[in-house]
């Protein structure tokens, strides 16, 4: 055995589930289409997480040309719920935890906070209320346009980010289009997501 420690943590979406999810909405307001839902992990849970925010967006969401394709975002959140619906505007340390970064020896490398990556913005105009600030793969396929490498920019189909808040990283994000999911179901080798 493995002494009782997961190999793994996962979200598991049947057939009917990718089938019957939420189709597109016409409307101005961004949020119209992005779907939340948050799914209890065991209190006795292994595993250094607490909950997952599971979102689905039928039309993507920022920035265009990237990430804007039917997809799905799983937050795995380290800290309580309670701690990820405080991070709002209204806090008055709100700018002040938004900038307040892990230290160095704690991130991953070639990953930058969205901050750097949108020019050198204010943590907080980037910092995603109720989420927090998200860090990206500069390797990326998809960020390549962006990074002045065209050459090596190839469509989103899946990639890898962190967020911070007040100091630590709080969550896991693979982000997974339904496209590359539904392909996979078909594929002679599936790989693992």
């Amino acid at each position: 055995g493995h002494g009782g420690r997961p190999l793994e943590v996962g979200v598991a979406l049947s057939e009917q589930a990718l089938e019957g999810l939420p189709a597109p909405v016409n409307s101005p307001d961004p949020m119209a289409n992005m779907h939340m839902y948050t799914l209890d992990l065991p209190a006795q849970n292994p595993t250094q997480y607490k909950f997952v925010q599971f979102d689905w967006n039928p039309l993507g969401h920022e920035p265009a040309g990237v990430y804007d394709l039917p997809h799905f975002d799983f937050h795995f959140y380290t800290v309580p719920v309670e701690v990820r619906n405080s991070i709002m505007p209204s806090d008055p340390q709100y700018a002040t935890k938004a900038a307040n970064y892990p230290g160095p020896e704690y991130r991953a490398p070639f990953y930058i906070d969205a901050a750097t990556a949108a020019g050198g913005a204010p943590p907080a105009a980037v910092t995603v209320p109720m989420m927090g600030l998200h860090w990206l793969d500069v390797r990326s396929p998809e960020l390549q346009k962006l990074a002045g490498n065209p050459a090596a920019y190839r469509e989103f189909t899946k990639t890898f980010i962190y967020g911070t808040w007040d100091g630590q990283f709080i969550f896991d994000e693979p982000m997974i289009t339904k496209a590359y999911i539904l392909e996979k179901k078909t594929a002679t080798d599936p790989s693992v997501v």
